[in-house]
């Protein structure tokens, strides 16, 4: 059953919000019916119990294919550039480098890799978280990690180590298989841990991804000889503090969003800033256009005045250089008509003057008797 508020929840609110066989849809139903009760404060915790959960069996089925070796603490390996390899074989994560990348590492080089089965189950774990927080939320929740065994440093995952009566067997858990007649020479078979996935089937490090059955089978070839007491799954079973992590996840997002909304309030200012200020370049731009237009007009307007005033000075002078001119013709033509007027008459008086002369000349040659002499001196008497 599910409760959220200490009230039933029917979960056909949100069944259609996943696709059919699909992990959610599948953790929902089992859920709803099961005696124990499921409580959650809000309908955002339980979905995001369901998508983690969801993510820890892909991760789980992700690791298996990874090639990532199953191998004793004492010849475990690890890719040098993410993990330092302690003495006791677990994996330290490097301080220069972002635990996104190192837990991505062992899935993309898990030929790289090699340790036992409660260190896989870790890093399946980590994997969902960073799925689901992704790189920095991840980064920053999970900055110190060391996987060797059960010793997690990270107090929100201390609940994957500790096992609890339990028989729930929903999709995600840790359960435990047990063989109490393992073969000394092989103490790390002394029990396998498990991830529970769809359809009945387990993740199981080093054997793979097999039924209860397979499970029990292989860990029954690793007995001591002879022994007659065949390995079994415990009624035992574990998960994280999925409120916890839920807590931590919901209150990095609300953050993030208030720095958003912040950063968008500053952005927005900013813009509205820079397009007042574009606006008000346009506006100036605008009236400097009309003002220079107007300007330019006037100038024109002024030019052209100028050009006409110009214009007409000039014609005025042309038309007075023409009237002046015509005048200066006119008056030319009349004085010159004076001048030889005069002239003609002064010519024709010398004309006259020298004709008569020669007509009197003429004429005293033609009369022959008649020539003028000059008077002669008068005779004085001497007595």
């Amino acid at each position: 059953m599910i409760t959220i508020n200490n009230e039933s929840f029917d979960i056909s609110e949100i069944m259609n919000n996943y696709i059919e066989g699909s992990v959610e849809r599948e953790l929902l139903d089992s859920m709803s019916r099961n005696e124990k009760e499921y409580t959650y404060d809000s309908l955002d915790t339980l979905k995001f119990e369901l998508s983690l959960r969801k993510e820890i069996v892909d991760s789980a089925i992700d690791l298996n294919n990874s090639n990532f070796s199953f191998a004793s603490f004492e010849e475990s390996r690890c890719n040098e550039d993410y993990w330092e390899r302690t003495d006791n074989g677990g994996f330290l994560l490097r301080h220069n480098v972002k635990p996104s990348e190192a837990i991505e590492d062992i899935f993309v080089n898990g030929d790289k890799y090699a340790t036992e089965c409660a260190s896989a189950v870790m890093v399946v774990h980590y994997k969902a978280l960073l799925n689901v927080y992704k790189e920095e939320i991840f980064n920053k929740t999970f900055s110190e990690i060391y996987l060797m065994d059960w010793d997690v440093k990270e107090e929100l995952l201390k609940d994957v180590t500790i096992l609890r009566e339990s028989n729930d067997r929903l999709l995600g858990n840790r359960q435990y298989f047990s063989n109490p007649d393992v073969n000394p020479d092989f103490p790390e078979w002394e029990g396998e841990n498990v991830i529970v996935l769809q359809n009945n089937m387990y993740y199981a490090h080093g054997i793979g991804i097999v039924s209860a059955d397979g499970i029990v089978k292989d860990l029954n070839t690793r007995r001591v000889q002879g022994s007659t007491n065949s390995a079994y799954l415990l009624d035992i079973e574990t998960y994280p503090d999925f409120k916890k992590l839920a807590d931590v996840y919901f209150s990095n997002i609300n953050n993030n969003r208030e720095m958003n909304a912040e950063g968008d309030t500053e952005m927005n200012t900013e813009v509205n800033a820079e397009e007042s200020t574009e606006m008000d370049r346009e506006m100036d731009i605008e009236e400097n256009t009309e003002t220079n237009t107007q300007v330019n007009v006037e100038e024109s307007t002024e030019m052209d005045k100028e050009m006409d005033a110009e214009e007409n000075t000039e014609t005025n002078i042309e038309v007075n250089v023409e009237e002046n001119t015509e005048m200066n013709t006119e008056m030319n033509a009349g004085e010159d008509t004076e001048t030889n007027t005069e002239v003609n008459t002064e010519e024709s008086t010398e004309m006259d003057i020298g004709m008569n002369t020669n007509t009197d000349t003429n004429s005293a040659k033609k009369l022959g008797t008649i020539v003028w002499k000059p008077f002669p001196e008068p005779i004085i008497s001497k007595k």
